[in-house]
């Protein structure tokens, strides 16, 4: 009979979650996977500037010649350790301003220093990769390899176009709530730039090691 209320154990299905529910249980995996992501980024970013530092930084305070650490590691565990360093150091550098600027805008509480951590850290990138430029230009021996040109510029094109995508994510963030909801937006965003800049120093520093191969 319609309208009668059904026997007590013969009820249907329980209705589904409510649309909040729903939204709420898959964001919650996203917002880890940005957090890891960014993780990573930060990670890279700490790499790159340890290595820039042991490299390069030392070394010209000490007077001694860039890169020594790591051509006198190269001689000592192979090739495979020069590609690694190489990739890891470039990575790093390109990860420098989406792997930083997250974290230290959320710390910063000035609206006006804030907006200037991403282009601060821009100019990092810019400057290490135009240290980079200048220490091959003048250096004959890397001069003389080949193809140093030609790597030397899909590096430093792979390097920028990670950093200026960082930039402009950072720049478009607004930090505030939950840590990895709000960096999910850029995490996903991010995500192809960070892909093709791994994909293209993985090969440059395949490429270039090669002629240390035995």
């Amino acid at each position: 009979m319609e309208g009668a209320t059904p026997p007590a154990g013969t009820q249907g299905p329980p209705a589904r979650a409510s649309n909040g529910e729903g939204a709420s249980s898959l964001a919650f995996p996203r917002a880890r996977a940005a957090l890891a992501f960014h993780v990573l980024l930060f990670v890279l970013a700490t790499v790159g500037l340890a290595t820039s530092v042991v490299d390069v930084a030392i070394p010209a305070l000490t007077g001694r010649p860039p890169f020594g650490l790591l051509l006198a590691h190269t001689d000592r565990h192979g090739p495979a350790y020069f590609a690694a360093h190489v990739f890891l150091h470039n990575l790093g550098i390109a990860a420098l301003v989406p792997g930083l600027a997250f974290f230290a805008m959320r710390l910063e509480r000035d609206a006006r220093a804030r907006r200037l951590i991403p282009s601060l850290l821009l100019a990092a990138s810019v400057v290490a990769v135009g240290a980079g430029v200048a220490r091959v230009a003048t250096d004959p021996r890397l001069l003389a390899l080949p193809l140093t040109g030609p790597l030397l510029a899909l590096e430093a094109q792979a390097v920028l176009a990670l950093a200026f995508a960082g930039h402009a994510e950072a720049r478009r963030h607004e930090p505030g709530g939950a840590l990895g909801e709000s960096l999910a937006p850029s995490a996903r965003r991010l995500a192809l730039p960070f892909l093709l800049a791994t994909g293209t120093l993985a090969v440059a520093a395949w490429i270039e090691t090669i002629p240390r191969l035995p």
